[in-house]
């Protein structure tokens, strides 16, 4: 999921909503997440854990 959100943040997609959209439709997307489709409250939780504690 690291890396999903980081390819994110580059590619300028910043809401969760929009990375799983990503997640369903971009092939770079799921190279990075190895074909799976999390639903966007995955991110979310994700990553507010991670800026959270870092």
């Amino acid at each position: 999921m690291v890396k999903v959100l980081l390819y994110a943040y580059c590619a300028g997609v910043p809401s969760s909503r929009q990375i799983a959209k990503r997640l369903e439709e971009d092939i770079a997307f799921r190279v990075l997440d190895a074909n799976n489709t999390p639903d966007f409250r995955s991110s979310i939780g994700y990553n507010w854990s991670y800026t959270n504690n870092a």
